[in-house]
């Protein structure tokens, strides 16, 4: 969230800034709404490239948009929360809280 806000306010001259934060049992999503300039037709991919890369390193995605107007951008993060474990997954009794034991 630190990424985007900084984003926001030193590259977009944002003014107002909205952050939504949802979470199921499936997902956890992240959505940070601003009113600046929105973005670029080709925007320099450092900042989006490093919120892409955190959330493609927790298995999920990281998606901006410029808003309809041009003022503004939608930045949604999302990342998985529940996972099936597979046949290789081990889950060792050290590595659980004693009240789970």
């Amino acid at each position: 969230m630190r990424q985007s806000l900084v984003n926001a306010a030193r590259q977009a001259n944002a003014t107002l800034v909205t952050i939504e934060v949802s979470a199921t049992a499936a997902e956890f999503a992240l959505r940070v709404i601003d009113n600046g300039n929105g973005l670029p037709r080709h925007p320099v991919e450092s900042a989006l490239a490093n919120l892409r890369a955190r959330a493609e390193a927790l298995r999920g995605t990281s998606r901006a948009e410029a808003s309809a107007d041009g003022h503004g951008t939608y930045l949604v993060w999302r990342i998985p929360l529940a996972t099936q474990p597979t046949s290789t997954d081990r889950v060792s009794s050290t590595t659980l809280p004693p009240s789970y034991r």
